[in-house]
């Protein structure tokens, strides 16, 4: 075999890899404006095989999962419902984002926020006047996850009801916080929990710990992500309002900043999930929480 000939088969193979997925259907006509097309460069698969559109990536697997949302969209709900299946969400998490945001929840917020699909961590941000959350594409991923797209709609809230003047009061979240943090100290915060901010190794011996003593499993990583989010969730919550002294999740300069911002979001997961072991350890931000959420508005 001459280089140029090496040269061609590298250049197939290395095509194959990359290779386009398309029907039977589309390979006839795709032959038809390519004459010169290799079938071995591409998948084919069957025409009633391929699972349609946005959901391409979930091709070689079928969701099953126990939904939540069972209600009738409203109107700003089937927009976003459209805007989630455009930006290629997984139907576990279309279901976990119209379970929380309901009919009351977008009055209380105004707009729903855009979503969009990453290969990379989660998170919040406001881009072109829109509050955006981002989602890892796989809700098997820890930041894909339902419970993690749960807590990502808790920053969005707090963005939405913060950010728009005279929907609702700050004072009234920062004093909860206040009150919750003089009740710690004053009751004494559990020395395990400090200094793990920038000490890795105590991080992962207090997840083991509390994994073993909250779930009878010896390791963290074994967990599922509902029972790793119970752990993360009081540790973060801890670091947001003692300013990274206690607790972990983040590195301490974040939480120095962090306008305890981690803290509504971890309390409003730890609400909506029903955890009701945050009602004894953060009391202050549950009453507030609970609040917010059922109040006289029923925001739930």
């Amino acid at each position: 075999m001459d280089n140029l000939q090496i040269a061609s088969e590298l250049v197939r193979i290395a095509r194959t890899l990359v290779a386009f997925e398309m029907t039977e259907s589309e390979w006839k006509q795709y032959k038809e404006q390519h004459p010169g097309a290799d079938r071995r460069n591409h998948h084919i698969i069957p025409d009633k095989k391929r699972q349609q559109a946005p959901f391409g990536f979930f091709k070689k697997r079928t969701p099953s999962f126990q939904r939540k949302f069972t209600g009738k969209l409203t109107e700003q709900g089937k927009r976003f419902d459209h805007q989630l299946r455009q930006s290629r969400v997984s139907p576990e998490i279309i279901d976990e984002l119209h379970w929380n945001h309901t009919e009351n929840m977008q009055k209380l917020c105004g707009s729903a926020p855009k979503v969009e699909t990453t290969k990379h961590i989660s998170g919040v941000g406001t881009r072109s006047g829109e509050r955006n959350i981002f989602l890892h594409f796989d809700p098997n991923n820890w930041f894909g996850c339902r419970p993690t797209c749960t807590h990502e709609y808790g920053h969005y809230v707090a963005n939405s009801i913060f950010d728009i003047e005279g929907s609702y009061d700050w004072n009234e979240f920062e004093g909860a916080v206040v009150s919750e943090i003089e009740r710690l100290y004053k009751q004494g915060i559990d020395p395990k929990y400090k200094g793990l901010c920038e000490n890795v190794k105590q991080r992962i011996l207090l997840k083991n710990q509390m994994s073993q003593e909250l779930f009878g499993i010896e390791k963290f990583q074994d967990l599922s992500f509902e029972q790793q989010w119970k752990i993360i969730a009081k540790n973060d919550i801890l670091g947001s309002i003692t300013g990274g002294e206690y607790g972990f999740g983040h590195e301490g300069w974040y939480y120095l900043e962090d306008f305890y911002r981690e803290a509504f979001a971890n309390i409003y997961l730890a609400y909506k999930y029903g955890w009701k072991e945050f009602r004894e350890e953060f009391p202050y931000l549950w009453n507030y929480m609970e609040k917010l959420l059922k109040g006289n508005n029923n925001y739930v």
